[in-house]
């Protein structure tokens, strides 16, 4: 017989390891399907998985039993999924502020590069 996942939760809560590996086993395939659709990469999307088995594990306490578990447990998905996006977008713009300084500090070193040329 399947333990409800409140009964789960509360077992987690208390680091019942056992529990644990029930509500993972349960949900793992559909998480992984719903960040995958999010995040389009799959080392990622099992990245932002164990991110949030990890969250469940230590945050059992803060389902607080209204709704069922399944919607708390793809709130922690999908905005663990949405915070992996933003900081990708974040270090793509990163890097292109670094090249975008790098071309332009090698531009200025152009002049100078052909005046030495021309000197020589």
């Amino acid at each position: 017989m399947q333990i409800p996942d409140p009964q789960l939760i509360a077992q987690i809560k208390e680091r019942d390891e056992c529990a644990f590996q029930q509500f993972f086993e349960r949900y793992r395939e559909q998480i992984l399907r719903h960040v995958r659709c999010i995040v389009r990469d799959d080392a990622s999307a099992n990245d932002v998985v164990q991110e949030v088995f990890l969250r469940v594990w230590n945050r059992a306490g803060q389902w607080s039993g209204r709704g069922s578990a399944a919607g708390w447990l793809f709130r922690i998905v999908t905005h663990l999924s949405l915070t992996h996006l933003r900081t990708v977008r974040r270090r793509r713009e990163q890097r292109l502020e670094m090249l975008s300084e790098t071309v332009e500090q090698e531009m200025q070193q152009v002049p100078d590069e052909l005046q030495k040329l021309k000197t020589a």
